[in-house]
């Protein structure tokens, strides 16, 4: 949250960072991170106030290659895999400019976007349950069961799929 408030207050395109080129759907953020961290040690060489004058700029634009990278990837997965349904979970659906992105995309490629409200529930531990629903909703859970560690109004076990 506090880089998305940040990028509010800056210019995505003040800072322009390398998009990793992996194969397939995998993502690879090495490069990029690399990339930003060694803008940042050459500039504070110049003016040791680099990041603290430029900070807003910064998270706008490390923010916009980010959002720039997952997006290229589920772009390319929606195309190869004809995919009609996406779920943003965990930090990702925390960052207002990948949620703002995702949205577009889905109205503009008639997909049905997912993105869970409110923010306390885009936690890595809602993540897992989100990817429960299908069997929740089917109730294909009478052979599963898992105790999870929170309180859900309504859901005391969830299925699982047993191996087989």
């Amino acid at each position: 949250p506090l880089v998305d408030k940040w990028a509010a207050k800056g210019n995505p395109h003040a800072f322009q960072f390398p998009i990793p080129q992996t194969e397939g759907f995998d993502f690879s953020f090495s490069g990029f991170k690399t990339a930003v961290l060694y803008m940042i040690r050459r500039e504070e060489l110049k003016n040791p106030r680099f990041v603290q004058e430029n900070l807003a700029d910064l998270c706008a634009s490390v923010q916009h290659g980010i959002a720039a990278i997952l997006f290229r990837k589920f772009e390319k997965a929606i195309q190869e895999t004809g995919v009609q349904s996406i779920a943003l979970s965990g930090g990702v659906a925390a960052n207002s400019e990948i949620r703002k992105r995702f949205q577009h995309m889905g109205s503009m490629q008639k997909l049905k976007v997912f993105i869970p409200q409110p923010l306390a529930l885009r936690s890595p531990s809602f993540s897992c349950l989100f990817c429960l629903v299908p069997f929740w909703r089917n109730r294909e859970w009478e052979n599963y069961s898992m105790i999870w560690p929170w309180h859900l109004p309504g859901i005391s076990k969830v299925a699982l799929p047993k191996l087989r």
